[in-house]
């Protein structure tokens, strides 16, 4: 991702492999609100009506719209778009941010829409349709 000089809007920052006691880990920037709490998950936020409510009415539809947006304008592949690989980052009363933590990158065995930029944007589509229709906001 750094290569290719995309803003950490909407994925965490990658800082590099450390090695733990559990083996080799990969360290993100941990994505936390305005208030300093850690950012809960999409899938949580959810089941959770009065969450919602504080947030305001159209901030998680507008915080949708901005992560479509940023896939499509920085061709972000994703295996899956899910819930649960997604927190809400409450920046503001009536402002949030969504930020993909998981899931991010290509499976395919021949990644050829890493190279050809139609494909990427087909590929995010599909993903994307899946997960709004999932979603059912």
């Amino acid at each position: 991702m750094q290569r290719k000089e995309i803003p950490w809007t909407h994925i965490p920052a990658f800082h590099g492999i450390v090695q733990s006691n559990l083996g080799r880990a990969a360290v993100f920037t941990l994505i936390r609100d305005a208030s300093g709490a850690i950012s809960r998950t999409l899938e949580t936020l959810l089941l959770d009506s009065s969450a919602i409510e504080s947030l305001g009415g159209t901030a998680l539809t507008e915080a949708l719209e901005d992560l479509r947006q940023y896939l499509f304008q920085h061709s972000i592949l994703t295996m899956t778009i899910k819930p649960k690989n997604i927190v809400v980052q409450i920046l503001e009363q009536n402002k949030a941010r969504l930020v993909l933590v998981d899931n991010l990158g290509c499976a395919d065995f021949l990644p050829l829409a890493r190279h050809i930029p139609a494909l990427a944007r087909n590929k995010t589509q599909r993903r994307w349709l899946r997960f709004i229709t999932k979603l059912q906001l």
